[in-house]
């Protein structure tokens, strides 16, 4: 505690800047990990839509989504979505939440992680 209080004292502004750029680079990290995340779930949903030879503009009416909405998730562009929005695609593909997110986890596999950590 004494050494970070004495490293700030003498010199605030380089620790201050390492500080900015750890926080920048862990930052980046959640966003792109949230970007995979919403591209490969994306793909995954678009995936079961497809076997399941629905359109976009019936699914999305099925389990009262907007066409809009669904498109995005589809195609990643969602920074996030709602837990309430992912169960009712999963209703829309007659599948169970939980089926939808373990492929995710399969996809990404087991070494991703949304916060950087070190």
């Amino acid at each position: 505690m004494v050494t970070i209080l004495i490293t700030l004292w003498a010199n605030p502004l380089t620790y201050g800047n390492q500080f900015s750029t750890k926080i920048r680079t862990m930052q980046q990290h959640n966003n792109d990990a949230i970007k995979q995340l919403m591209i490969e779930l994306g793909k995954i949903i678009k995936k079961h839509r497809v076997a399941q030879r629905k359109t976009i503009y019936n699914i999305s009416a099925e389990c009262s989504l907007s066409k809009a909405t669904w498109r995005a998730v589809e195609i990643g562009y969602s920074r996030n979505i709602q837990l309430t929005t992912l169960w009712k695609i999963a209703e829309g593909l007659d599948l169970e939440p939980a089926t939808l997110l373990r492929e995710l986890k399969e996809k990404l596999g087991k070494d991703f992680l949304l916060s950087d950590l070190t």
